[in-house]
């Protein structure tokens, strides 16, 4: 009984309030009685349940995105994403590369900064390719690193980087061809490695021996 009369004050109070300035004397008993009629309980009652089924489809939203967030974050295979890299950034004609090599001490800097750990781009002159510059590549919860080269017949070689902690051995190498590109990777202590490049084969395990000085 008490807590009905509380209430009946505060709904008094409110409408008061909401009539400031046109209301001066107490609330009418009819303008009252109205509010807490049946027609007031009624939609009162329509808006809870409006609210709860916004409240439900917010929730709903939020789990899908949430959902598929998770999926699209989990880390593929490092060469089928040095392979799809490649065909997206490097084979483009006009802008193969984020950053350029003009500057190469910019382009180390900026590539440790995006990945987290020291890493630098390496030259490979001797091989007959020329450093064009860097990408940073979507991988995971993390990115990757993906750095360009181009040798005189205009073909694009690049070179997947994906750092890691704690693989326990050096794995021996694995090769391949999707299309056009054979591709070839390695695993060390810290580094997971992918070439990827039109050029044959046999070439490719050039740059991997000199990469790998082995």
């Amino acid at each position: 009984m008490q807590s009905s009369l509380k209430a009946n004050k505060f709904l008094s109070a409110s409408v008061v309030k909401a009539y400031q300035g046109f209301v001066d004397e107490p609330v009418p008993s009819d303008m009252f009685d109205a509010l807490v009629s049946g027609k007031a309980n009624s939609i009162y009652e329509l808006v809870k349940v409006f609210a709860l089924i916004l409240i439900g489809v917010a929730c709903a939203t939020t789990y899908f995105k949430f959902s598929a967030g998770e999926s699209v974050r989990v880390a593929g295979h490092a060469s089928d994403i040095a392979v799809s890299a490649h065909s997206t950034y490097s084979a483009d004609a006009v802008y193969p590369v984020r950053v350029s090599a003009v500057d190469t001490e910019h382009l180390d800097e900026w590539l440790s900064f995006r990945v987290g750990r020291n890493l630098q781009a390496k030259a490979l002159d001797t091989l007959g390719f020329k450093l064009l510059g860097a990408n940073i590549v979507p991988d995971g919860d993390h990115v990757s690193a993906q750095i360009v080269y181009e040798n005189l017949n205009g073909l694009r070689l690049s070179i997947f980087r994906r750092l890691a902690v704690g693989l326990e051995t050096v794995n021996q190498s694995e090769s391949g061809r999707v299309g056009k590109l054979n591709w070839l990777s390695w695993e060390t202590k810290r580094e997971h490695t992918v070439l990827v490049s039109e050029i044959p084969a046999k070439e490719l395990e050039s740059v991997y021996a000199e990469l790998c000085q082995c």
